[in-house]
């Protein structure tokens, strides 16, 4: 994980921030399957956190077996399914499209080289409520 020291608050419904990056994350994981098998520890998932100009943005990158052009197509549309039966419902990157950008105000984007990795970039706005930061002390002793 690259994530960045501190970086502002987002509005958004923390149920589905969590699904979109488990959307991704999940994906990546198969892409790696694909690409290496179950018993190899070559894969790789990389998480990176930036502020940007009014915007949060996480990135999230594998080297996986990348996504064929005519992927990019189908973020958008919530109909088309990319996956075989038994893979997943396939609308996973549609479902996400629909969180970030229709709902939230964001941006998504992807990078891929067929065959050697793919990036998501997620753009989060920003909000200017400057919520307190919790620091949390977790013990494990009861």
């Amino acid at each position: 994980m690259e994530l960045a020291p501190k970086v502002d608050a987002v509005d958004g419904f923390e149920a589905e921030l969590h699904k979109v990056f488990l959307n991704i994350i999940r994906n990546s994981a198969q892409s790696i399957e694909k690409k290496f098998g179950t018993a190899s520890n070559e894969g790789r998932i990389t998480l990176r956190t930036k502020q940007e100009q009014g915007f949060v943005r996480v990135e999230i990158e594998d080297n996986g077996v990348g996504l064929p052009d005519e992927h990019e197509d189908h973020i958008s549309k919530t109909c088309d399914k990319t996956k075989e039966i038994g893979q997943g419902n396939g609308q996973g990157l549609s479902i996400t499209y629909q969180s970030i950008v229709q709902k939230m105000g964001g941006r998504i984007e992807f990078e891929s080289s067929v065959g050697w990795s793919t990036k998501f970039i997620i753009d989060l706005p920003a909000t200017s409520v400057n919520y307190p930061l919790v620091d949390c002390d977790v013990s494990l002793n009861g």
